[in-house]
């Protein structure tokens, strides 16, 4: 077992009186996939992450709240461009049930989930689970990409939510085929084109 899975308080608990999982999208339902309707999110990654995804190291993805907000047992398509953005075809990394999905602030002095704020043994566990290996690492990326504070919401895409990777990774459903429907090629070129083309 992970000596930090261990020792940390369970981050992903449903937030007490956050409601309906269909209304509510923090609210993790008693299984994967039942409280989403089968709806395809298709998020590109960044080479750097994209890496980590397909090495089992990557198992969250941290992003701009977007206008069509995913909720769990949502499907999560995750991505690479093959060449250069926007002018190369895509490669699937994962595709994988969202298990859940947390409002998320990043701020310089404490990171917030479903408002709370997490202890610093907390911190380092996400941030490794972002696929960084500090949380210095994580906020000087956001300060950069976005500026701080930086107001969105965090992806899981496995019951563990990146804590215990050991026992997560062997469980991912991974999937090395081709870039999918055109309907999806249209909905990752709308979505990224209204902010960061390629986010973690």
């Amino acid at each position: 077992m992970n000596t930090m899975d261990s020792q940390r308080p369970d981050l992903f608990a449903p937030t007490p009186g956050s409601g309906n999982p269909e209304q509510d999208p923090r609210v993790c339902p008693d299984k994967a996939g039942s409280g989403g309707s089968g709806r395809r999110f298709v998020r590109m990654f960044k080479p750097t992450f994209a890496t980590r995804v397909k090495r089992g190291e990557k198992l969250q993805t941290v992003r701009p709240t977007p206008k069509r907000m995913p909720r769990p047992g949502d499907i999560f398509d995750g991505r690479e461009w093959s060449g250069r953005p926007y002018a190369s075809k895509q490669r699937k990394l994962i595709e994988s049930p969202i298990w859940k999905v947390d409002a998320t602030v990043i701020c310089f002095d404490g990171i917030r989930l479903a408002g709370r704020t997490l202890s610093v043994a907390e911190e380092w566990a996400f941030a490794k689970a972002d696929g960084f290996n500090t949380p210095k690492d994580l906020r000087d990326w956001f300060t950069f990409e976005h500026g701080l504070p930086f107001e969105g919401i965090t992806i899981y895409w496995t019951p563990l939510g990146g804590w215990g990777a050991e026992q997560a990774g062997a469980g991912n459903a991974t999937n090395q085929s081709g870039a999918g429907s055109q309907n999806d090629e249209a909905q990752v070129r709308a979505e990224t084109s209204r902010s960061n083309p390629e986010d973690l």
